[in-house]
């Protein structure tokens, strides 16, 4: 498991990765990879391009593993922890074949809670959204 941190390479790269390990459920890089991810969910490729050209990702881990039907892909999920995407983000998966064979690509959300957010406002366009399970918080100012 190859895990890439966007932040400098300094005392902020620890604390992301063990964010992102705990919200998968995990304990270190060496433990089982869990497949299905965490509350996943299909979604469109388009979902995910648009949101990684608008806004920064917390670290992005590159994966080769087995699936449960025995099959072999590559996972490439983005780490977002932002907005909606508190402690999760977006998967995509690459089905392995043969050339000249086209790969299948399949992607996903995930989140390490199933999220139910309370909208609370806090000002003429200023927003606060709280996870009702989890207690994630996020503000939004809808001014824009």
């Amino acid at each position: 498991m190859l895990i890439r941190s966007n932040r400098p390479l300094d005392k902020l790269q620890e604390p992301v990765q063990v964010d992102l390990l705990t919200s998968l459920g995990m304990g270190d890089i060496y433990d089982q990879f869990p497949w299905p991810l965490p509350n996943m969910k299909a979604c469109e490729g388009d979902a995910i391009w648009r949101y990684r050209s608008h806004y920064n990702f917390c670290a992005d881990v590159w994966l080769d593993f087995q699936l449960p039907d025995g099959r072999h892909a590559t996972l490439i999920l983005s780490y977002i922890s932002h907005g909606h995407n508190q402690r999760g983000g977006f998967a995509v998966l690459v089905h392995r074949s043969h050339y000249p064979q086209p790969s299948l690509v399949e992607y996903f959300t995930w989140t390490a809670c199933d999220h139910a957010y309370k909208e609370e406002r806090t000002g003429r366009c200023q927003h606060k959204l709280t996870c009702t399970k989890c207690g994630a918080t996020y503000a939004v100012d809808s001014s824009d």
